[in-house]
């Protein structure tokens, strides 16, 4: 007959945590992170964002103070919408501070106005980083809101100001 020592079952309960420590550590592992990441926008699918001079393979994007900075977006919306307005934001120790744009009309910035659930739209717009902004972190927050005030589109873009 077989029994089991004390020490044999310790010896196995060791093993099976040496496996699994092994199997965790061996999984792959995301080396790069891109400074994009899609805020709560269910109504859409996001196909293609660039940001002037922002490197997408780093986690911030540089802006430099006295530039223009250019956003070119293309999605997929899941909804139909008449209007298209954007809005962005600075979010600075989680409080939003409201950026100025030139035209926040998304319908004259490449949308085509009306527009229907399944079409591709491209937006395009800029906004300047004042000489005056202080040299901070900030995360920029890129909404384009329906005429319900629902966002089609909600992008963070991780920044530094320099």
């Amino acid at each position: 007959m077989y029994f089991r020592s004390p020490f044999r079952a310790l010896l196995l309960s060791n093993m099976n945590y040496l496996v699994l420590f092994a199997l965790v550590f061996s999984l792959p592992v995301k080396t790069s992170s891109s400074p994009y990441e899609l805020c709560e926008s269910p109504a859409s699918d996001i196909n293609y964002l660039n940001v002037t001079d922002c490197d997408d393979s780093r986690e911030v994007c540089i802006l430099k103070r006295g530039t223009q900075v250019t956003i070119q977006l293309s999605f997929n919306s899941q909804k139909d919408f008449k209007k298209l307005r954007a809005h962005v934001y600075g979010i600075i120790s989680g409080n939003l501070f409201p950026f100025s744009l030139k035209e926040s009309d998304a319908c004259k910035n490449g949308i085509p106005c009306p527009f229907t659930a399944g079409q591709t739209g491209t937006y395009i717009n800029q906004i300047d980083v004042k000489i005056y902004y202080p040299p901070i972190p900030v995360t920029v927050r890129w909404e384009l809101r329906d005429e319900n005030g629902d966002d089609i589109v909600c992008i963070d873009i991780n920044c530094e100001i320099d």
